[in-house]
């Protein structure tokens, strides 16, 4: 598993957790409502799960149901241990991070890549010695 895929990811970087979720996490559900109309919340569930029925397909999309599924969202060593886990998990080999979401001011998202640059990926182990680091 994870051997020649590319995971993606939404990814935003903050000095604290409640920056991350201040400076982007409202415009990231609003992003995720458009997606989610069309294809629903079954892409962000874990194999087997079963949400409770709502009236509405979307009831349940939120900030926290959408950054304990597939958000890289937080403090450097926050981003970095969730990196970890899916190397650990998912053998992930290829990661693709998407950086800027609609409505997230530019100095905000500018901001958050230079986090994820200098204190993220540095740090980052590669699972086996030949897989290199983009650039």
């Amino acid at each position: 598993m994870g051997e020649g895929i590319s995971l993606v990811r939404d990814m935003f970087v903050a000095e604290t957790m409640e920056d991350a979720k201040k400076l982007a996490g409202e415009q990231m559900v609003n992003y995720m409502r458009w997606v989610c109309h069309w294809r629903g919340l079954g892409n962000h569930m874990d194999p087997g799960e079963e949400l409770p029925q709502t009236k509405g397909k979307l009831d349940l999309l939120n900030y926290d149901f959408l950054h304990k599924r597939n958000m890289l969202f937080g403090t450097p060593d926050y981003v970095l241990e969730k990196i970890e886990e899916l190397q650990s998990e998912l053998n992930l080999q290829n990661l693709q991070v998407w950086s800027n979401m609609p409505g997230v001011k530019h100095e905000d998202a500018m901001r958050s890549i230079k986090l994820f640059n200098d204190e993220v990926i540095p740090k980052i182990k590669p699972l086996k010695p030949e897989v290199r680091q983009a650039s």
